[in-house]
């Protein structure tokens, strides 16, 4: 402790009278974060029977205000009411929540059943949660909370404080009742976690556990949405090719089809009683690991945002990519993995959709490299709490290599020429790509990022690249990377 902070904390006034609600109410207000009871407690100088007659007597106080006391286990949190939603969100212009369909079923299944296994989620929910988990870590609605006991010892989840404060709820007592069919989700019995359950044979023993298995073994997971097959097919959008399934126009072979339905890539499929061409295969080469498939290395420049449609990204990704391939080519030109508005380097591109999900999960393996700008350098002290690991909002994040800036790292030429000092520069290897994971662990050890910029991909890497230029992978990059995914393949064949 400081001298100043262990002087303040002599002069503290002397309590001259026992701790009140409106002393509680204060001290919530001005903590930019939850409190633990125990904290509050000790800082409010009031044994656990008097704090709880605090808490309670805050609750009624509130009952007639626009502010509530959110409670979510041992934490406490000031937060507006729920009948002050409409108000609130209209300041902040969010209009309410702008999460798709995944994450929210996600989100209702760890609600209702928390805590849960993610096997316990999909065993539900019938289809993969890697996304939604993703999402809602991401947003601090969820939290991995303890292991269950059983083979693998999985991660199980529950909802946070910030659940609460999202949906305007004071506490998981407010969720509203299960009716119907829908009860059903409290009492079923879940095989993959039951004592020495484990995702596997024992995962099957539920209906839509055994159509998960099906579509394993069937390559159903391979199905493309049809709202993809009209767009690719149409040259409409992705939410034109939405507009048109909603309002009955696609139909496949006669049957009106409905969003969210899956397709073989060969599906036939009509828009307003015309044709939709599908795409003709290209011919497989089966001496590539990758099948042929067109794999370019690209140098994205700051100020594009890596989606095909955003209504507040100023560049997009079809944006950026017209001038090297054309607009139509562009559209269909789909990154591997992501970068954030501000950051610059590689990404991998490709029009194969099949490609996307093996190379940017975590389970292939790949190293992401990146060259990172703070204003003051990085010394030992912080590498090593970078090695180590560092607890954020979604979980563990730890960096395979922290190290100053080498030679051989090959910085894009105008790195040094913008005025920085090399000793402000770098270097960070990741093995998945989280949502600002690098800003948010740079952020952890006191060190912001000016600037961000990503030099390898695997066994690609940027050097030599423009900005704004690509170009195809090379031959032994294509090797290498379609051995670690055969690689991947069979482990999870095993």
């Amino acid at each position: 402790m400081s001298d100043e902070k262990r002087q303040a904390k002599v002069n503290l006034p002397e309590r001259t009278h026992p701790a009140t609600a409106a002393d509680l109410e204060a001290l919530l207000f001005v903590v930019d974060r939850p409190l633990t009871r125990k904290e509050a407690a000790k800082l409010l100088e009031a044994d656990r029977a008097a704090f709880d007659r605090l808490v309670t007597e805050l609750q009624k106080s509130l009952t007639s205000r626009g502010i509530t006391l959110l409670t979510h286990g041992d934490e406490l949190q000031l937060t507006s009411g729920p009948e002050q939603a409409r108000a609130v969100l209209a300041w902040i212009g969010t209009g309410g929540s702008d999460m798709t369909a995944a994450p929210l079923e996600t989100l209702t299944v760890i609600a209702y059943r928390q805590p849960v296994t993610k096997a316990g989620i999909e065993e539900i929910r019938g289809v993969d949660a890697d996304y939604g988990l993703r999402v809602l870590l991401e947003r601090g609605l969820i939290e991995e909370v303890d292991r269950l006991e059983t083979a693998g010892r999985p991660h199980r989840y529950a909802t946070t404080l910030e659940f609460l404060r999202k949906f305007g709820l004071s506490s998981l007592t407010d969720l509203p009742a299960l009716e119907g069919d829908a009860e059903s989700l409290l009492h079923l019995q879940l095989a993959s976690e039951a004592p020495g359950g484990r995702r596997g044979r024992g995962y099957e023993t539920t209906p839509k556990g055994q159509v998960r298995q099906l579509a394993k073994e069937h390559s159903l997971t391979d199905l493309i949405r049809v709202n993809v097959l009209v767009a690719e097919r149409s040259g409409l959008s992705r939410r034109g090719a939405d507009a048109a399934i909603a309002a009955q126009r696609v139909t496949s072979a006669g049957r009106k089809v409905e969003l969210g339905e899956r397709f073989e890539p060969s599906t036939p499929l009509e828009l307003d009683g015309q044709s939709l061409q599908a795409r003709s295969a290209t011919a497989v080469d089966t001496s590539d690991p990758l099948g042929g498939a067109e794999l370019l290395a690209w140098h994205k420049p700051w100020g594009v945002t890596t989606t095909h449609a955003d209504p507040h990204a100023e560049i997009t990704l079809p944006q950026a990519l017209t001038p090297l391939f054309g607009e139509e080519r562009a559209t269909r030109m789909l990154s591997i993995g992501r970068l954030d508005r501000e950051s610059e380097g590689l990404l991998l591109l490709t029009p194969e959709r099949r490609l996307v999900s093996p190379i940017a999960h975590p389970r292939a393996g790949l190293q992401r490299g990146y060259a990172v700008m703070c204003d003051q350098p990085l010394g030992h002290a912080e590498q090593t709490r970078l090695r180590a690991g560092i607890r954020l909002t979604d979980g563990w994040a730890r960096a395979l290599d922290a190290r100053d800036i080498r030679p051989e790292d090959q910085l894009p030429a105008d790195v040094l020429d913008d005025g920085s000092d090399p000793a402000q520069w770098s270097y960070i290897a990741l093995g998945e790509g989280r949502h600002h994971e690098v800003r948010r662990l740079y952020g952890a050890i006191s060190r912001p990022v000016r600037r961000l910029i990503r030099i390898s991909f695997g066994p690609v890497h940027l050097a030599g690249i423009q900005v704004g230029a690509s170009r195809p992978l090379e031959a032994d990059e294509r090797r290498e990377l379609g051995s670690i995914l055969l690689a991947v393949g069979s482990r999870a064949a095993g």
